[in-house]
């Protein structure tokens, strides 16, 4: 059975941006994360129309979207335990470094999942962008 939608007498239509102004929408660099980001092409292709408003390569943006999808969906870095990623990122591990350098690539990881929804791409330290090519060479 097909039903009519009747809205009131006062119903009144709005545009796009004016949607988005009411409720909040995104910022130019941003991205809501949905599962699509857990493929790297994917991640390339949307990497593609950011360029020009972050002035990152698409290769970049690539590594940082799949970074936060990955982190998001996974939550913990499954691919590595941390000492490995440490290192990878280029900590240095020695005797007495391992437990700080593992406590400082927990805290990036924890970080950019924190900051997975909306991604705000671009404005990473050196630590994160290293995570980013480590998740995205490694997982």
């Amino acid at each position: 059975m097909n039903k009519t939608l009747v809205t009131p007498n006062t119903f009144e239509l709005i545009s796009t941006e004016e949607m988005m102004y009411i409720e909040g929408g995104l910022e130019p660099n941003q991205i809501n994360v949905d599962r699509s980001l857990l493929d790297k092409s994917t991640c390339t292709a949307v990497a593609a129309g950011y360029t020009s408003i972050t002035g990152l390569s698409q290769d970049r943006l690539a590594r940082e979207i799949y970074s936060h999808a990955f982190l998001y969906y996974a939550s913990v870095p499954t691919c590595l335990g941390l000492a490995a990623t440490a290192a990878l990122v280029g900590i240095p591990l020695g005797p007495a470094g391992i437990v700080a350098a593992e406590a400082t690539v927990a805290a990036g990881f924890i970080y950019i999942r924190s900051h997975s929804n909306p991604i705000d791409l671009g404005n990473d330290s050196d630590m994160r962008v290293a995570i980013y090519n480590f998740i995205w060479d490694h997982c």
